[in-house]
């Protein structure tokens, strides 16, 4: 169950993708993820209202990459 420790005493590791169409623009916001991810160093340089395209080069069109 989510949330319980392990019973094993072995780690549990987890996997998120993200899915987002043409039309998700980005919202910045305190305390959320971007915050941490800009301090290492994988700021997208997006303002908010910027689409999330113009950061490809963080978020990769994998339709694209199967079907190129």
């Amino acid at each position: 169950m989510a949330g319980n420790p392990s019973t094993s005493g072995a780690r549990r590791r987890g996997y998120a993708t993200r899915w987002c169409g043409d039309d998700v623009v980005c919202a910045l916001r305190p305390g959320t993820m971007a915050d941490g991810w800009a301090r290492a160093g994988f700021d997208a340089k997006l303002a908010s209202g910027d689409p999330i395209r113009l950061a490809a080069h963080l978020h990769p069109d994998c339709a694209a990459a199967v079907a190129g």
